[in-house]
């Protein structure tokens, strides 16, 4: 009988550590390509496509649409209301009425004229706002009213007078 050389088919531990870092190799490579690419691909649909698709449906919902459409009309409403509101206000508020009642609030007495003092700054900033043109002469009796009010004002109604007006 003729000796027979068996070859062992199975590997031996370094070709296994060879395979085996040879495959660490791949996915190494691997990895460092595709998880930019996964990073990238997960940024661009959260940032362009979502964004897009969640505005394609919102611009596309009936539903919402008729209810913006009944926002959009209440807030037309709303406005012309204000608008009303403002031209009422402008033709209560005349220049003659504001100077006589800032004139009549100067001719007060210093407590009442204190408590006052917030009805004044009210009218000064209605004025402004509704551009009331105020003659001179309504201007200089009211600051002459109000200037003698501060001369002879004591105590903390003079540095409220100041920042009144």
């Amino acid at each position: 009988m003729a000796k027979s050389k068996t070859k062992s088919s199975a590997p031996t531990s370094d070709q296994r550590l060879t395979k085996l870092e040879t495959i660490l190799g791949v996915l190494k490579w691997v990895g460092s390509i595709s998880v930019p690419i996964v990073v990238a691909a997960v940024v661009l649909t959260f940032t362009v496509f979502l964004p897009e698709r969640i505005e394609s449906g919102i611009s596309n919902s009936g539903s919402l649409n008729q209810r913006f459409a009944g926002v959009d009309k209440r807030l037309a409403d709303i406005t012309g209301s204000l608008e009303k509101v403002s031209n009422d206000v402008r033709q209560l508020f005349t220049p003659v009425s504001v100077a006589e009642r800032l004139k009549s609030i100067a001719s007060l007495n210093q407590k009442s004229l204190g408590t006052a003092l917030p009805t004044v700054k009210t009218l000064l900033e209605t004025t402004k706002e509704l551009r009331l043109p105020m003659s001179g002469k309504q201007y200089q009796e009211i600051s002459r009213a109000f200037s003698s009010d501060y001369e002879s004002a004591k105590g903390s109604l003079k540095g409220d007078l100041w920042v009144s007006y």
